[in-house]
């Protein structure tokens, strides 16, 4: 079964489901629509499925944010902004909370927003050229969203290293960082050892105890991460509203370098 949307593709067979961001000519960035197709995909996968595969047609896996929709915000309201932030929120938390293993499937640029499909994945492999990033603080924005998951992968120390520097960091060092699980040289090495992990997968684990070992998981902090993906809605929404935000969105869309005073 393959379903396109316009702005991803989603195809299942036998328990395993893919979804492919189909933006190869924006680097697969984040769109609202996009954002609206995935939320739609993620909760209406077959019940039989076992494993979902995130991965990016292309160069990239998913480059951040969508800079033609950038350009909107700056003349959003609070309340807008708020809607905005919510939307991706909702995808976040739906692909934490669903049944079966999440596998992030990454090469070229994951950066940002795009982040937060790696941190919501069980495993995420990588192709040696895969560049990882929280590079919002670079630009006046504020990782609101993604520090949320980022802390329930990495100490609080990585945590703050990686979100208040705006390191750009490789696949090999986002293994070391506990980000990635296994790194490939190349994309068709990704693509075999990916299929190799589906087989084994599929073949050695119960479906039943990883739906009720994820269910476990989720429901030992179900209540703080509610909480804190509230606060990040508004946190997002507030930093919005700032000059540094709107100094730095004009210099990132105009492609100058900022010298933050």
């Amino acid at each position: 079964m393959t379903n396109t949307y316009q702005m991803i593709v989603v195809s299942c067979d036998e328990g395993v489901c893919r979804i492919t961001l189909n933006r190869p000519e924006k680097r697969n960035a984040l769109h609202p629509k996009m954002i609206e197709e995935l939320t739609a995909a993620v909760t209406s996968l077959p019940a039989d499925t076992r494993m979902l595969i995130l991965e990016g047609r292309g160069k990239a896996f998913c480059a951040g944010a969508d800079l033609a929709y950038l350009r909107r915000l700056a003349e959003f309201s609070y309340e807008e902004n708020v809607q905005d932030s919510a939307a991706l929120m909702r995808l976040y938390r739906a692909l934490y909370q669903l049944p079966c293993l999440v596998v992030s499937k990454v090469h070229g640029p994951a950066l940002g927003g795009g982040m937060g499909f790696l941190l919501v994945s069980d495993f995420v492999f990588a192709a040696a050229d895969a560049k990882l990033g929280f590079p919002e603080v670079r630009i006046g924005f504020v990782p609101a969203l993604v520090s949320v998951f980022l802390l329930k992968k990495v100490s609080e120390g990585t945590a703050r290293h990686l979100l208040l520097s705006g390191e750009i960091f490789s696949a090999r060092q986002g293994k070391a960082y506990g980000l990635v699980t296994e790194v490939m040289d190349d994309v068709p090495a990704l693509e075999a050892r990916v299929n190799q992990f589906v087989a084994e997968t599929l073949a050695g684990v119960s479906p039943q105890s990883v739906t009720h070992t994820r269910r476990l998981l989720q429901q030992m902090d179900e209540d703080r991460l509610d909480a804190a993906l509230e606060r990040a809605v508004i946190a997002n929404a507030r930093a919005r509203e700032t000059h540094d935000f709107k100094q730095g969105l004009e210099a990132f869309l105009r492609k100058e370098k900022i010298r933050w005073t």
